[in-house]
C-alpha cells in the first residue's frame, strides 16, 4: 500500500518504498527494494498504486519509449498520476485521489492508502516529502524511504533498477509480516513459513515463499473499474505526447 503526493506548486512527485499483500488480519511487505512508483522520461512523468502487474505493464512501456500499443487494458486496479517533465504541470489524475485547493488554484494531489494523512499534513506544511513522511507514521500500509522527482529539472532519488520479479524475491529473504491489530508485532516472512504454531500465519508466509502471493501497492476504489470517461481522457493526454515507433 501506498502514499503518493504532487506538489503542483513546484512540479515535484514524491511516493513511499513499501509493496505489499493484506490477507486477513496479516500485512505481508517489503520497503525499498529498487522497484520505485515513480517513473520518467523527458515529457512525462507517471506515478502508480495498485497491482504491481498492471503497474509493470505501463513501467515496461515507459520504459520502452512509449511506443505504441498503449496498455489501456491493463487499468483496473490502478491509480495514475502523470505530471508534465517540461512545464512541472499536471497532465492527468485517475479517480480516488485527493485535492487540495487555495481558492481556486490546484495545490497538490494525493494517491494511495496512505492520502487523507498526507493531505492532513500537508494543510499544515505544504511540504509533500513532509506529507509522505507524516502519512508513513500513520498509515501502516506505507513505509520505506520517501521518493521524490523535480519534474522541471529531472532531480530525484529514484531507484528503478530492478526488474518487478525481484520485489518477490526480496519479500521472501527480509519481508516482513506485520499483524493489523497488533502493528508492534512483526515476523520475518522465511521465519513464519517454518513454525507450524499458527497455521494461518504459516499459510500466508508459505504462500509468499511459494510465489502465490502478488504484491500490490493498494488504494481506495482499486476493485472499482476505470470508467470510459477516465480511460478517454487519458487516451486523449497520451495523444498528445504520442511517440511514433
Amino acid at each position: 500500500m501506498t502514499t503518493n503526493v504532487f506538489d503542483v506548486t513546484t512540479g515535484q512527485l514524491t511516493s513511499d518504498g513499501r509493496w505489499s499483500i493484506e490477507k486477513m488480519d496479516w500485512l505481508v511487505f517489503v520497503d525499498d527494494t529498487g522497484y520505485d512508483k515513480i517513473i520518467f522520461d523527458d515529457d512525462l512523468a507517471f506515478a502508480f498504486a495498485g497491482n504491481v502487474t498492471k503497474i509493470n505493464f505501463w513501467k515496461e512501456w515507459v520504459a520502452g519509449g512509449r511506443v505504441d500499443p498503449v496498455p489501456m487494458d491493463k487499468l483496473d486496479q490502478m491509480q495514475l498520476i502523470i505530471v508534465n517533465m517540461v512545464t512541472g504541470a499536471l497532465e492527468f489524475a485517475s479517480d480516488y485521489i485527493l485535492f487540495s485547493h487555495a481558492g481556486n488554484a490546484l495545490e497538490a494531489l494525493y494517491g494511495g492508502s496512505g492520502g487523507p494523512s498526507a493531505k492532513d499534513c500537508w494543510n499544515s506544511n505544504r511540504c509533500a516529502i513532509t506529507a509522505i513522511e507524516s502519512a508513513k507514521s500513520k498509515d501502516v500500509f506505507s513505509g520505506g524511504q520517501t521518493k521524490f522527482l523535480l519534474s522541471k529539472t529531472k532531480q530525484n532519488n529514484l531507484s528503478n533498477n530492478v526488474g518487478v520479479t525481484e520485489i518477490n524475491e526480496q519479500c521472501k529473504q527480509r519481508g516482513l509480516m506485520m499483524n493489523l491489530k497488533n502493528p508492534l508485532n512483526t515476523v520475518l516472512v522465511k521465519e513464519a513459513a517454518n513454525d507450524g504454531s499458527n497455521p494461518i500465519v504459516q499459510s500466508i508466509a508459505n504462500d509468499v515463499m511459494q510465489g502465490k502471493a502478488e504484491m500490490s501497492a493498494p488504494f481506495p476504489g482499486m476493485h472499482l473499474p476505470w470508467t470510459q470517461e477516465k480511460k478517454s481522457e487519458l487516451s486523449s493526454v497520451l495523444a498528445r505526447f504520442a511517440r511514433k515507433q
